[in-house]
């Protein structure tokens, strides 16, 4: 399933991005429910999953653009636990002839939980994703620096609050 998964985001990336202005592809660091009273910058297998995430910007002029997000997230251990999103709104961007790029990004769509731990599980909920970031560089490739995002998420009827962090390349 997992395979299934990113080969098709993978393929939608590649056959899609020749339409759209702006290709992003990278790596996803994702915080689940982080605690905020007691913050905890080490990496925790119970709440932290790694993955990949690829969206994909198509620009009405130098700043106001349509994207799509897709991202798949994978944690390990005792329970195996999927975190598919995928995602659609604004991304507003100052591009302008500038090497450092500011963004700002609203998204939202569905979201799709797959827990393992004694019997298999899944779940789909609604998202909202707003999230802001910088790309530097000029020309064709870009690298994405940083992305930061709040991930809100809703399965089996309560809300997760989750942090995201994104980095990447910019084509």
């Amino acid at each position: 399933m997992k395979n299934l998964i990113l080969t098709t985001i993978i393929t939608l990336v590649s056959f899609v991005g020749v339409f759209s202005q702006e290709t992003f592809v990278g790596t996803q660091y994702l915080r689940v429910n982080p605690d905020i009273r007691r913050p905890n910058l080490r990496f925790d297998r119970s709440s932290d999953n790694l993955g990949v995430v690829a969206s994909l910007t198509n620009y009405k002029n130098n700043y106001f653009g349509l994207t799509a997000e897709g991202s798949a997230n994978f944690r390990g251990g005792k329970s195996e636990n999927q975190l598919y999103t995928v995602l659609g709104g604004v991304t507003l961007k100052s591009r302008k002839g500038k090497s450092i790029q500011p963004f700002v990004k609203g998204l939202a769509g569905i979201s799709i939980l797959r827990t393992s731990f004694n019997q298999a599980k899944t779940d789909v909920g609604l998202a909202f994703k707003p999230s802001v970031g910088f790309d530097v560089g000029k020309g064709k490739y870009k690298w994405r620096v940083v992305e930061v995002g709040y991930l809100n998420t809703n399965f089996y009827g309560k809300y997760q609050n989750n942090l995201s962090l994104s980095t990447g390349l910019v084509f």
